[in-house]
């Protein structure tokens, strides 16, 4: 078991850098390591630069990098040598939902259609002006390094210069989405509020 069951927290992610180290992280700091594919799990919550117990809404694992994101505009990066995820305030203040990693550029995203870019591991930031204000609730990497991130207004948006800019993709039967994941040849999964799709994007 993670924890207590007369305790338990809820889980929001799990990422698994490869089939036997993974993590899955939730609310109020709750995150654990396994490295026996899930069998058991460690707790790390001392290994955080979180005394304020926000919530992790995002673990990316799938990289050289671990990345966490999380209320009140915060990133986490795993400091390998350190033992321990240090804190990176990005210049927005709000919910991040989660977080896109394209080679040395980081892309989070949350509410209110906020989309921010670094070049430089978290160091600096840029806005992304998407035009709208729907929340971002998926985001993706796709074929030939293209990003997708899809809202809860029912709109996906595709990237071809890794994230400077955005231009809208048609899908078929549009939905408030909760995530999106790559499949093959341009086609995703979505999940929302009608379920379970595959889209081809155009």
């Amino acid at each position: 078991a993670l924890v207590d069951e007369q305790n338990t927290q809820t889980l929001l992610d799990v990422s698994f850098e490869s089939a036997q180290v993974g993590y899955v992280v939730g609310t109020f700091n709750r995150i654990f390591r396994t490295e026996d594919g899930g069998k058991t799990w460690m707790p790390l919550m001392h290994l955080t630069d979180n005394p304020r117990e926000l919530h992790f809404y995002d673990i990316n694992a799938s990289g050289t990098d671990v990345y966490l994101t999380g209320e009140q505009g915060m990133v986490w990066r795993l400091d390998k040598a350190a033992n321990r995820f240090v804190a990176i305030q990005t210049p927005y203040n709000g919910t991040l939902f989660g977080l896109i990693v394209d080679g040395e550029n980081l892309l989070v995203y949350g509410m209110r259609g906020s989309l921010l870019r670094s070049g430089d591991q978290g160091k600096t930031w840029e806005r992304v002006n998407l035009g709208n204000q729907a929340g971002i609730s998926g985001g993706t990497l796709l074929a030939d390094r293209l990003i997708a991130i899809a809202n809860q207004a029912g709109g996906v948006m595709i990237s071809n210069d890794h994230g400077k800019t955005f231009h809208s993709a048609k899908t078929a039967r549009p939905m408030s989405y909760f995530g999106i994941a790559p499949i093959a040849d341009h086609k995703v999964a979505v999940v929302g509020s009608e379920g379970v799709r595959v889209e081809s994007l155009q």
